[in-house]
């Protein structure tokens, strides 16, 4: 099959994948115009949370049969191997089509990032505010999570490890399948309720200002061969935030962000992992998980909830943070959502 795809598109760069995680990460890192999946993958477990990945970055994708089509896959994503080639060369242009129709189980279309309805919040809560790492399967992780979000939701400053320039192509699609505005951040952007960032590019590191108020892009080498880091942003997160930090580790590869999280908790702040089960890769949250710095480590579909309830500031709350660590149990924050349907 690669060798009349090679044929048939000359001159283009085609990538082979022996499995779905590494199709997953190469999908994440070099979004490609079309993915073209063996018929044996329908069966895998782990087709769901792939195809929502594809779905996220509006990646085109076909699944190629052998003898006939299946039953559970929509017809227009799906031709005989014969005809592939065919297809590719006469028919098929990039289109950045967004999938449709996959829904294998009851709960595919969520992970699809269809949208949900997010609580509501009462209108003078204060937050806390919110910083997230992730890295492979963290884009459909942070789909999970913000569905979850209401339009007037924590400050929340994310690093989604991805190649910097599908970060705005990636913020256009968080910001139209969650309540929050989504977008790449730039210097000197103010945390506010209802405003979702991303860190952009390659070039530079995103902080948390030392007051605590802003976004900020700071100079730096990459740590742990990543720029932006998750370390990065957590740790200015303890600095300037203290208690009124809540740190969310998502799925990934390798240790970027264990460290900046639990300089979180050592600051008095809560922090939040994704669990061995739920993560696509379980690498950053274990990670964390090992060094202690994760407080409550949870599956992926109740870690949305978790941070909205950790993030809102009780009443009395004084403006700065206690420094000692909190125990690991649940944080005992009073949780006053209100659920209300709206569309997004």
């Amino acid at each position: 099959m690669m060798s009349d795809l090679r044929a048939a598109c000359p001159g283009s760069d085609l990538r082979h994948a022996i499995d779905l995680t590494e199709a997953h990460d190469l999908s994440q890192k070099e979004q490609p115009d079309l993915v073209v999946l063996d018929e044996d993958f329908i069966q895998e477990a782990g087709l769901a949370v792939f195809l929502s990945l594809l779905s996220a970055l509006a990646i085109d994708w076909i699944i190629a049969y052998k003898a006939a089509p299946h039953k559970r896959l929509p017809s227009q994503r799906q031709i005989r191997v014969g005809a592939l080639t065919s297809f590719i060369e006469n028919d098929w242009r990039p289109r950045r089509s967004q999938p449709t129709g996959f829904a294998p189980d009851a709960n595919a279309q969520r992970r699809a990032g269809a949208p949900q309805a997010a609580p509501s919040m009462p209108a003078r809560s204060q937050w806390k505010i919110v910083v997230a790492g992730a890295s492979t399967g963290g884009i459909e992780a942070l789909i999970e999570m913000l569905s979850h979000f209401p339009e007037n939701a924590p400050p929340t400053v994310i690093v989604q490890h991805i190649n910097g320039s599908f970060i705005p192509g990636l913020a256009d699609r968080l910001d139209r399948l969650c309540a929050p505005s989504v977008r790449a951040a730039r210097n000197k952007d103010l945390l506010r309720p209802g405003h979702i960032f991303l860190a952009p590019g390659n070039t530079q590191h995103l902080v948390i200002s030392e007051d605590g108020r802003m976004c900020q892009m700071q100079d730096g080498p990459a740590q742990l061969g990543h720029r932006p880091s998750v370390d990065v942003l957590f740790s200015s997160a303890a600095r300037g935030l203290g208690s009124n930090a809540v740190g969310v580790l998502l799925s990934g590869m390798g240790r970027d962000g264990a460290r900046g999280l639990l300089d979180i908790r050592h600051r008095g702040g809560w922090t939040i992992g994704q669990d061995k089960d739920t993560c696509v890769v379980y690498g950053m949250p274990r990670a964390a998980e090992e060094t202690g710095a994760v407080q409550e480590e949870l599956p992926l579909q109740q870690i949305g909830p978790a941070v909205l309830k950790a993030a809102l500031k009780p009443a009395s709350q004084p403006a700065q943070a206690p420094r000692t660590p909190p125990s690991r149990s649940a944080p005992n924050h009073q949780d006053t959502r209100e659920k209300k349907t709206h569309n997004v």
